[in-house]
C-alpha cells in the first residue's frame, strides 16, 4: 500500500470516528428515560388538545363506527386516564405471556444456567474467532434481558484478555453486542411475546380472529443474529481494533498458564469470585482462575 493511500484511509478513518463520537455525545445529551416517557405523554396531551379543537375524526375499520378525537386535557380526558389506568394495565395483551416468560428467564438467571450458557459460548474459541462468538453470544444473550449486561461484559474483557488483546474492546464488543439490534436472537426472547401481543391488538382493529405468535418474526431474527454479529466483527477488526487496541493494559503478574488460551479451568471464572480474590489481595496470584487470563 502507497503512502498516499494509507494517508487517505487514515482520514476517512479519523472522519468516521468523529462523526460516531458526534452521535455519542448527542445520545449523552437526551434527558433519562423517565423523562423521555413524561415528555412523550405532554407532547400526546398537547396533540390530542388540537385535533379535538380541529374536529378530527376516523373511521374504525373494524366496527366501521366514527371515533372522534378526545382531549387529554379536559376534566373527561383526565377522568378517563385516570379510571382507565387498572383496566388498561391488567388488559396489556401481552401481560400473561410476559409474566411467564419472565419467571422462567429468572429461575434460569438465578439458577446460574443463563451465566454457564454465556460462558460457554467465548471459551474454549480460537482466538481469530473470538470477536464474533463473543458478538453471536451477545445476541444469544438477548434471552436473558438486561442480566446480559451484568453477565456478558465482565466475560468479554476476560476472553478478550486471554488471547492476548485489550479488555477494553472485549467490553465494547460485547456491550455492542447486547445493546446493537435488540432482540435479534436466534431464541425466542421476551421482547418477541411484548411485540407479538401489541401486534395482535394492533391487527384486531382490522381483523378479530387474527393472531401474531411470538414464533412470527423468528426466522428474521434468525437471520439477523448472523449478520448483525458478522458486522460487529468487520466493524471491531478494521475500525475499533486500531483505536482501543492501542490503549496500554495493565501488566498482570505471570503464571505457568499460556496467556494465549481461554481453555484452562477456570479462565472464564464468574467476575464476582474474581474480584473478591483480587480485593482480598491475596497472594497467590498464579491461580488458575486467574492465570489463564494473565500477561
Amino acid at each position: 500500500m502507497s503512502a498516499s493511500e494509507t494517508v487517505t484511509g487514515s482520514r476517512s478513518l479519523n472522519a468516521l470516528l468523529r462523526v460516531l463520537g458526534g452521535i455519542e455525545r448527542l445520545g449523552n445529551r437526551l434527558p433519562h428515560p423517565f423523562w423521555l416517557f413524561v415528555i412523550l405523554a405532554a407532547l400526546l396531551a398537547l396533540v390530542s388538545w388540537g385535533l379535538a379543537a380541529a374536529g378530527v375524526s376516523a373511521v374504525n375499520p373494524a366496527t366501521g363506527k366514527t371515533v372522534v378525537a378526545q382531549n387529554l386535557l379536559f376534566a373527561d380526558g383526565v377522568r378517563m386516564m385516570v379510571g382507565d389506568a387498572v383496566k388498561n394495565y391488567t388488559s396489556f395483551p401481552p401481560l400473561g405471556t410476559i409474566l411467564v416468560v419472565m419467571l422462567g428467564v429468572a429461575v434460569a438467571e438465578r439458577s446460574g444456567l443463563l451465566a454457564a450458557v454465556l460462558r460457554a459460548g467465548v471459551s474454549r474459541v480460537s482466538p481469530k474467532w473470538v470477536t464474533f462468538a463473543l458478538a453471536f453470544t451477545g445476541m444469544v444473550a438477548h434471552v436473558a434481558s438486561d442480566a446480559a449486561y451484568v453477565v456478558l461484559i465482565p466475560l468479554g474483557a476476560l476472553a478478550f484478555r486471554a488471547v492476548g488483546r485489550s479488555p477494553i474492546l472485549g467490553i465494547v464488543v460485547a456491550f455492542v453486542s447486547i445493546s446493537a439490534g435488540y432482540d435479534a436472537s436466534p431464541l425466542i426472547t421476551p421482547t418477541d411475546a411484548i411485540l407479538s401481543g401489541l401486534t395482535t391488538a394492533a391487527a384486531h382493529t382490522v381483523d378479530p380472529a387474527y393472531t401474531v405468535t411470538p414464533l412470527a418474526n423468528y426466522f428474521f431474527s434468525l437471520a439477523s443474529s448472523l449478520v448483525l454479529a458478522a458486522t460487529i466483527t468487520l466493524v471491531t477488526e478494521r475500525v475499533l481494533a486500531r483505536r482501543v487496541e492501542s490503549l496500554p493494559i495493565d501488566p498482570e503478574p505471570s503464571s505457568p498458564s499460556s496467556p494465549g488460551s481461554i481453555d484452562s479451568p477456570g479462565a472464564l471464572a464468574s467476575p464476582t469470585s474474581a474480584n473478591s480474590r483480587t480485593s482480598a489481595g491475596s497472594s497467590d496470584s498464579a491461580s488458575p482462575d486467574l492465570g489463564a487470563v494473565g500477561g
